[in-house]
C-alpha cells in the first residue's frame, strides 16, 4: 500500500501549483457557515499569487453563488472565478435547446436560475418535452416515490435528461440530503440518456480553465471533499488533487464533528478501495 501524504495545511504544498480549483460545499462551508480556516487559507493562497476558481455543482449561476458566499462572510476579493454547474447548464441550454420544450423535473422548488433569459418553453409533463432538466437540488427522500414515478414516465417516453447537479448527496450542517445525481444515476442505469455538465465531468473543469486563462498542462490542484466527484474529476483531467476529510465522507471515516487527528489507516484503506486517488489529504481546509 502506497501511503498518500497527509498535509497539516495547504502551506505544505502551495509552491507546487499555479492555480487551485476549489469545491465549495464541504470545503469552504458546511452549507450553513464557513469553516474556521476558510478565510485565512483563501487570503494566503491569494497572497502567494495563485489563481482560484471555485468549482461547484450548485445549479445556481455564479452571481447567486457569490451572493450566497457574501451572506456567509466570504467576499469575492478572496477568489477569482466561479464555474458552476448552473452556468454550464445555462450555456448548454442556450446552445442546444433554444426554442425547444423543456420539462424542469424539480418543479417549483427546483433551482431554475440557470434558465433565465433562455428562450425555452417550460412544459408541465415529460411527454410534451424535448428535454428533461433534472433540477432536483436537495431532497429529504420524503418525495422519492413521487420523483421516481415521474422519472419512470419520462423513461418510458424515451426523453433525454440533463442533470444540473451531478452530486449524489450533500450535507447541510449535519443533515444529509439527496441531490439530482442520485436520480440521474438511476435513470441512466434504467437505460435512459443523461448528459452531465458538473463534476466529475470535463465540461465544468474546461470552463474553469478558460476563465483562468490556463490549460490542462498547467500546475493545477483541485481540492474537494467527495471522492466520487471532486477527486474523480481531478483524475480525469490529470490534475493533482487534495481530498478534504471533514466533508461528505466524515461519517464513513468515523471522524468527530471537529476532527483534529484522523485515523490515517482508515483513510488509507478508503483510498485503496476507491478507484479515485487523491494526491494528498487534508483534515480540513486550512493554511
Amino acid at each position: 500500500m502506497i501511503a498518500t501524504p497527509h498535509l497539516q495545511g495547504l502551506r505544505d504544498t502551495i509552491d507546487k501549483y499555479d492555480a487551485f480549483m476549489l469545491d465549495i460545499f464541504g470545503v469552504l462551508h458546511n452549507g450553513i457557515k464557513l469553516y474556521s480556516g476558510t478565510l485565512e487559507c483563501l487570503r494566503e493562497i491569494k497572497n502567494h499569487g495563485k489563481k482560484i476558481c471555485l468549482v461547484s455543482n450548485t445549479p445556481n449561476l455564479p452571481k447567486g453563488v457569490r451572493e450566497n458566499l457574501i451572506s456567509k462572510g466570504l467576499i469575492p476579493d478572496l477568489y477569482d472565478h466561479v464555474a458552476s454547474a448552473g452556468l454550464c447548464t445555462h450555456e448548454y441550454l442556450s446552445k442546444n435547446y433554444s426554442g425547444k420544450k423543456v420539462w424542469f423535473s424539480g418543479g417549483r422548488e427546483g433551482f431554475q436560475d440557470f434558465a433565465e433569459n433562455i428562450p425555452v418553453t417550460k412544459v408541465e409533463t415529460a411527454k410534451e418535452a424535448d428535454l428533461i432538466v433534472n433540477s432536483f437540488y436537495i431532497n429529504s427522500r420524503e418525495n422519492d416515490d413521487w420523483i421516481y414515478t415521474k422519472l419512470l414516465s419520462s423513461l418510458n417516453d424515451r426523453k433525454p435528461m440533463l442533470c444540473v447537479n451531478p452530486d449524489l448527496v450533500v450535507h447541510i450542517g449535519s443533515d444529509l440530503f439527496t441531490c439530482s445525481g442520485t436520480y440521474a444515476k438511476w435513470y441512466e442505469q434504467e437505460g435512459g440518456e443523461v448528459v452531465y455538465l458538473g463534476k466529475p465531468h470535463n465540461f465544468i473543469y474546461n470552463r474553469g480553465l478558460e476563465m483562468m486563462d490556463l490549460n490542462s498542462s498547467s500546475r493545477i490542484c483541485a481540492i474537494g471533499d467527495a471522492l466520487h466527484t471532486d477527486i474523480q474529476g481531478a483524475n480525469r483531467m490529470g490534475f493533482s488533487s487534495i481530498w478534504v476529510l471533514s466533508g461528505i465522507h466524515w461519517e464513513e471515516l468515523r471522524l468527530k464533528a471537529k476532527p483534529s487527528h484522523p485515523d490515517l489507516d482508515r483513510v488509507a484503506e478508503t483510498i485503496t478501495m476507491s478507484p479515485y486517488k487523491p494526491t494528498a489529504t487534508l483534515t480540513e481546509f486550512c493554511w
